[in-house]
């Protein structure tokens, strides 16, 4: 609440720019490692050439949130797949784990970004 108070009286100011989602998934990824190699968790990330508007620090947040979702409800030696999908009007991040059996697949959480001028 204090950081949403802050943004209503401007103490705080968001400045969206145009950015990679790649670079953001990677920074995402980046804090998640330690967590999923103590599960021996394996990540796989597609690379995606999609850029789109966003604040870096707050949306690379917000995905970590939900890889350590995915992290903790992942069984060990399990995985957890990443993958973008692009749209005309905005992107959707699918983060979804598998058991080691492979036959259960979950869908975690689809977090959307704003998609404004996309570069392909």
């Amino acid at each position: 609440m204090v950081k949403t108070s802050r943004l209503k009286v401007g103490i705080i100011t968001v400045s969206p720019r145009q950015e990679s989602v790649q670079e953001l998934l990677h920074v995402a990824q980046e804090q998640m490692i330690p967590k999923a190699d103590t599960k021996d968790i394996s990540i796989v990330m597609e690379n995606t050439p999609i850029h789109t508007c966003f604040v870096l620090k707050w949306m690379a947040e917000a995905v970590y949130n939900i890889m350590d979702n995915a992290v903790n409800y992942t069984e060990t030696g399990g995985s957890i797949t990443i993958k973008v999908i692009p749209y005309d009007l905005f992107c959707r991040i699918d983060i979804t784990n598998r058991r080691m059996s492979g036959s259960d697949c979950f869908g975690l959480e689809k977090l959307s970004l704003l998609k404004v001028a996309t570069s392909r």
